[in-house]
């Protein structure tokens, strides 16, 4: 019988996490077994993306372009997105994007841009079959006081 490789149960919860957020399917948190006659594979990360908003926007669909230029290279199954989306949150939504609600703070003036340009940049990945798992960062919401790293 062949040797079997594990997908550790902590990484089999991140699809459910924030799957809703850019319109990503969620998919069930189980372990998953992996063959280990499976060939190696790929996992890219995306991190504090939210600076790549606004003026630099470009750099986020750069990333998401290189990564469909090396899918089959690097045989990339997935990108995680580890946190800090946007950079300042936004109201309330709906899932159309309707707002729906208030913050006892204001959000940046372009949230709603923010937003549009990281969602432009996860389609790039998503329209090619490249799945895509953001993970909600400080920067990704409206707080009622300052922000904190703990």
């Amino acid at each position: 019988m062949p040797t079997k490789k594990t997908l550790s149960p902590c990484l089999a919860v991140l699809p459910a996490c924030l799957s809703w957020l850019l319109g990503a399917p969620a998919m069930a948190s189980a372990a998953v077994s992996i063959p280990a006659t499976d060939p190696d594979f790929s996992i890219v990360l995306f991190p504090d993306t939210q600076f790549y908003n606004s003026a630099y926007s470009y750099v986020f669909r750069d990333q998401a372009n290189w990564v469909v230029a090396n899918k089959a290279a690097l045989n990339i199954k997935m990108i995680i997105g580890l946190g800090d989306i946007i950079d300042g949150g936004g109201y309330p939504v709906d899932r159309y994007g309707n707002v729906i609600g208030t913050c006892s703070k204001a959000p940046p003036s372009n949230w709603q841009t923010q937003w549009q340009q990281a969602q432009s940049a996860v389609s790039i990945l998503t329209s090619h079959g490249i799945y895509y798992q953001p993970t909600i960062g400080n920067h990704d919401y409206v707080r009622r006081s300052a922000r904190s790293t703990t």
